[in-house]
């Protein structure tokens, strides 16, 4: 299984860089890897059985008016922008092995301090929609996590984006065995910190 980045020119028309126009960003959301249908698609969490689109729309992260997938408006009309830990498609993340993560990695902090220095500044809140995207990037790997705020000096050695508050959210996977309570809470606590924030 490759570990690069694929040579797709459609995929990397659209998903070079994490927003589209590249200006700072209010918020950031990093995946595992695209599905499959995110693949065909072009669209970040295209899976219909991936919950994604209605959790922001839910939560208030996203007007619930806003037309899903929203992935290529939302960068210029919400400062909200997508890419993923990988950019090699596949439904199941578990075959993707620690090594190719690694590789991952740093094509990963290569593209966040690409897309800051172009933007002038990173994201205000960067937010891992999974706990391994996560995890993988200390070295050794992050025992465990919780879910939500990450303490401010928590980060693997090499992170780009110094000044980015950093939150984890649970997988949005239909394949990801929680309660919906369980599911949606951190989405909404995250929406409730950016309106505190003023983000």
């Amino acid at each position: 299984m490759s570990s690069g980045a694929p040579d797709d020119p459609r995929w990397m028309g659209r998903f070079a860089s994490p927003g589209r126009p590249e200006e700072p960003l209010r918020l950031l959301f990093i995946g595992h890897n695209p599905s499959q249908a995110a693949w065909t698609s072009g669209h970040y969490y295209a899976n219909p059985s991936n919950r994604f689109w209605s959790l922001l729309e839910l939560s208030g992260i996203i007007a619930r008016e806003t037309r899903t997938p929203a992935d290529w408006e939302l960068p210029a009309a919400a400062g909200i922008g997508f890419c993923d830990l990988g950019r090699v498609s596949g439904n199941d993340s578990s075959l993707f092995t620690r090594a190719v993560l690694r590789v991952w990695r740093d094509d990963l902090f290569e593209r966040l301090a690409g897309h800051a220095g172009r933007a002038g500044a990173g994201p205000q809140v960067v937010a891992f929609t999974g706990k391994r995207q996560w995890k993988v990037l200390f070295e050794p790997q992050l025992p465990r996590c919780e879910h939500g705020e990450q303490p401010s000096g928590l980060r693997p050695q090499g992170w780009p984006l110094p000044d980015s508050g950093v939150w984890v959210l649970p997988s949005t996977s239909g394949r990801a065995a929680m309660s919906n309570r369980q599911r949606s809470l951190p989405y909404y606590e995250l929406a409730r910190f950016m309106r505190l924030a003023g983000i």
